[in-house]
């Protein structure tokens, strides 16, 4: 009797148990044809997703011969936006395209670098974000992107924290630090505007209508005022504030650089169809105009005794007042040129065919003659150049994966090289 109670109960058990094997039969059965429908086609399963690779921080550098090399992004593209330099510190901004290593998706973010390693990375601004400006402030790095109309405002404290945005109705601007405050000049349509930072807001101080759309090239003050150089289509414009914001000067040519001296002259370098020519400003308006060259690449630096201007045809030497001393000749290719005082006053030159994607080192000694210091290999983005005695500190973007550049996490990444004594 009990051994027919104790097969009663486990046929009970065992039906029980295929009757849910086959609801769940029928269930996944009304379920997938379901998706079917739903997909208009046939269903696949599930792949398997590896969770993205995150670095471990801080990251050290490495040494290949006298360069030492450090780098930040992930395996999409990356970036290099800017770098400023600061109590030992390098504050690198990168438009960042990768989800992996150093960032989290698509953004602008901000690495911290030391001459030894990558300290930290954060994230600045979103993947819809368009980068403007960014300008060293005693609270931190202030960082300008555009979202859509308008123009935000942040700072990325030295804690690494950063602050709420600050909305501003601009397309483009420029940011020029003087004491503790923060200028801004700004363009909307045929609007300049100047904006002031302070107290952690921003107050508009005042604005003016421009003959045509402009996007600010530089700003800076002098005793006579904050002033706004800035480019129509074909016309260079140059603005000043002092109780009001006035133009001061209309140049019928492409601005490409800015300088000025001790005395608040402004000297424009500017190109039209026939060439290069240098346009001086002061407070009441232009005061000269010289051609230099038929070159259509060039670039302002200052020096120890005066100025430089640099083109892809020659190099002008010019005193403290942008008066040309004497020319020498040269015949050189490429679209982008930075540069920066040695330890020796001698100028070190960076200059980028961005064609072939290469950057070539070299330094003009006193004999006018330009020495090779070496090669890079460049992509898009921008390049920055820090001097520190002989060393060079050099951040670009570079999509290669080989030689020095073998630490490379995919697509491109930013590049952070550091040229010892011996090789400059």
């Amino acid at each position: 009797m009990r051994l027919k109670k104790e097969a009663a109960k486990w046929f009970a058990v065992l039906l029980l148990l295929s009757v849910c094997a086959l609801s769940y039969v029928i269930y996944y059965a009304v379920y997938m044809s379901k998706q079917k429908e739903a997909q208009g086609g046939e269903t696949t399963p599930d792949t398997f997703s590896p969770a993205p690779v995150v670095s471990e921080l801080p990251r050290y550098a490495t040494a290949f011969e006298n360069l030492i090399i450090q780098h930040t992004g992930g395996s999409g593209d990356d970036t290099h936006l800017a770098t400023h330099f600061i109590a030992g510190k390098f504050y690198t901004l990168t438009l960042g395209g990768s989800n992996d290593y150093d960032f989290e998706g698509k953004g602008i973010y901000l690495s911290v670098f030391d001459s030894s390693k990558l300290n930290s990375v954060i994230k600045v601004g979103g993947d819809s974000e368009i980068y403007l400006n960014s300008k060293i402030t005693g609270e931190g790095i202030a960082v300008a992107t555009k979202n859509g109309d308008k123009a935000l405002l942040r700072i990325v404290e030295y804690t690494l924290t950063v602050t709420p945005a600050i909305e501003m109705d601009l397309d483009n601007l420029k940011m020029y630090l003087d004491q503790n405050m923060l200028f801004i000049y700004g363009s909307k349509q045929s609007r300049l505007h100047l904006y002031v930072y302070g107290g952690k807001t921003v107050s508009e101080i005042d604005c003016i209508p421009t003959p045509e759309p402009t996007t600010i090239i530089e700003i800076f003050k002098n005793s006579s005022g904050i002033y706004a150089i800035v480019g129509g289509s074909q016309i260079g414009y140059v603005y000043c504030y002092s109780d009001r914001l006035n133009l001061v000067a209309k140049i019928p040519s492409v601005v490409i650089s800015v300088a000025v001296n001790s005395d608040g002259q402004i000297c424009l370098l500017c190109k039209d169809s026939s060439g290069i020519s240098l346009n001086v400003v002061n407070s009441s308006g232009q005061i000269g105009n010289k051609p230099l060259d038929g070159g259509s690449v060039g670039r302002l630096f200052k020096t120890q005794t005066g100025f430089l201007a640099v083109t892809d045809a020659a190099v002008h030497y010019l005193d403290s007042k942008f008066s040309l001393i004497t020319s020498i000749e040269m015949s050189m290719t490429f679209d982008k040129i930075t540069g920066a005082l040695d330890g020796k006053g001698q100028m070190i030159l960076l200059f980028t065919d961005t064609a072939k994607k290469i950057t070539y080192i070299k330094r003009l000694n006193s004999y006018s003659k330009l020495n090779d210091i070496g090669v890079i290999s460049t992509s898009s983005g921008n390049i920055n150049l820090y001097l520190s005695g002989e060393e060079l500190n050099i951040f670009f973007t570079s999509d290669i994966n080989d030689g020095i550049y073998s630490g490379n996490f995919g697509g491109s990444d930013v590049y952070f090289i550091n040229i010892l004594p011996s090789l400059t």
